[in-house]
């Protein structure tokens, strides 16, 4: 193993040193030599054979004639993947790259964008393309745009597959529009603002084709993760934040701890097309025996009362919150919302039969009540689709995983968003009455109407229904059988008008 090492570092003095002893900078190219020899044992004692790769990068590193200080290796190992090509004048975007968890075989920093084109033409030369190219838009000698466009020109010169062309990324100060558009038109793949974190570059990189030479993805891609963790994590040390409500709904609130008001309700209502449409269309409908229809929204609130109108209003503008934008969790989010809607209604019927006088309002008591999930589904979902998760999701994991914190979740949301204790108590406690010790009417009515939700639109058995009776909120409101049937019988009625 010794003889064949010093075979080939013999073997390299003899075919790299005549020719840099010629250039005039021939001491630094000497250190460069000296660098390069020295992975190069270290492959060959450490590894048994020296990088693939080196041979050819030495030729041409020792025969280039841009002068050596444009030129750093940076990393140059065996093991990775990944060949990377910096172009920037800062020295700390090179070290950066460095840093990250990349499966990087060779690092390259270069000043300049000539130099940058050369050794890009060079590397296509020899079959030994860099992977990843990342390029200032502002350089001492050229655009960085420009640099991007003819690298792109060499690589259609020598017909290189679209799949396997570099990833080229424009790294800059300028964030203007013309900038970022003339980057794109140049070929570039990516484009990112300095300062830059190093999340910002792994999540370009994960979106592209280099995402398997991630060492976090390639290495644990096979693994499950539970991303609610990560978010309750990052919730916990401020990195995220919690979603809003819709405006409307904001002012919605606090309108109902004021006490509503027809001509405040009217003016916000008059903001939304699309709500002003559904409240005209709801008070012209069957349900409400309309004999002549109503043409202004004023007169649409006055037929369905100010109560009602909040209701609709409410669902109308929450509707857009239990939505998923990944299709493998569109039906969670869907039975979510019918499960919602129906409790809320359910809570609103109960209230209306047993003459209740409350002080929050039971319909959006129960369209929140499980608020938590849809959130921690949608923040599980983005750190999916932006690649910040170290490995697979398992979808029976992840919502066993959100029904166990979404009570937590649900109840802070609602105390960010200043909703009263009778919401944030619902979010708590309405699937288990027993954990608090004086519960409120409005809890009493929700714990049933989720029991009540849950046999309808979670398909549950039979035997299910029975076990209402037995429900300590059945017995607290005095719920009789013959109530539950009207209850059920109210609901389905009024469902279609929600649609």
């Amino acid at each position: 193993m010794f003889s064949s090492g010093k075979n080939l570092i013999l073997s390299l003095l003899i075919t790299t040193v005549a020719p840099f002893r010629k250039t005039t900078d021939w001491p630094n190219r000497m250190n460069l030599f000296y660098l390069s020899i020295q992975n190069t044992i270290k492959g060959i004692f450490c590894n048994h054979h020296p990088p693939k790769s080196l041979t050819k990068n030495l030729s041409y590193f020792m025969n280039t004639k841009e002068p050596l200080g444009d030129i750093e290796i940076h990393k140059i190992g065996n093991k990775g993947t990944m060949k990377i090509l910096i172009v920037d004048d800062d020295p700390a975007t090179s070290k950066s790259f460095e840093e990250l968890p990349m499966d990087i075989s060779e690092c390259h920093a270069l000043r300049r964008g000539d130099a940058a084109v050369r050794a890009v033409k060079n590397a296509l030369k020899h079959r030994d393309p860099f992977n990843l190219i990342t390029i200032d838009i502002t350089l001492p000698d050229m655009d960085g745009g420009k640099v991007a466009l003819e690298i792109r020109n060499l690589e259609k010169k020598v017909e290189v597959p679209k799949e396997k062309a570099a990833f080229i990324m424009i790294i800059t100060a300028q964030a203007d529009e013309g900038t970022v558009r003339t980057s794109f038109s140049a070929g570039c793949n990516a484009f990112v603002v300095k300062p830059f974190k190093n999340e910002t570059i792994i999540n370009a990189i994960a979106k592209s084709k280099l995402k398997s030479q991630l060492l976090k993805t390639s290495h644990t891609e096979n693994k499950a993760v539970d991303p609610v963790e990560i978010v309750l994590s990052r919730l916990a040390s401020g990195k995220i934040k919690m979603a809003s409500l819709p405006e409307i709904s904001v002012k919605l609130n606090e309108m109902a701890k004021k006490g509503l008001d027809f001509k405040v309700i009217g003016n916000l209502i008059k903001q939304d097309m699309a709500i002003t449409a559904k409240i005209m269309s709801v008070s012209n409908s069957a349900y409400y025996g309309a004999v002549a229809k109503t043409k202004t929204v004023d007169e649409a609130i006055s037929r369905l009362g100010l109560v009602s109108t909040k209701q609709y209003v409410d669902a109308i503008c929450n509707r857009k919150l239990f939505v998923s934008a990944d299709k493998k969790y569109a039906r969670f989010a869907q039975e979510l919302w019918e499960h919602s809607l129906y409790c809320a209604l359910a809570s609103q019927v109960i209230v209306e039969t047993l003459k209740l006088d409350l002080k929050s309002d039971a319909f959006s008591i129960g369209l929140l009540h499980d608020i938590g999930k849809i959130f921690l589904l949608q923040m599980s979902e983005e750190l999916e689709s932006k690649n910040q998760l170290s490995g697979i999701i398992d979808s029976e994991s992840l919502f066993k995983s959100i029904e166990k914190h979404h009570n937590m979740i649900g109840a802070k949301a609602l105390k960010s968003w200043h909703f009263s204790k009778e919401y944030i108590e619902g979010a708590l406690f309405h699937d288990d009455l027993k954990k608090k010790d004086w519960p409120s009417k409005e809890l009493q009515v929700l714990h049933f109407a989720n029991a009540l939700a849950k046999t309808t639109t979670q398909k549950q058995s039979s035997p299910a229904d029975a076990t209402l009776e037995d429900l300590d909120s059945t017995r607290l409101l005095n719920i009789t059988p013959d109530m539950i049937v009207e209850i059920k019988e109210r609901v389905e009625k009024q469902l279609p008008l929600f649609n």
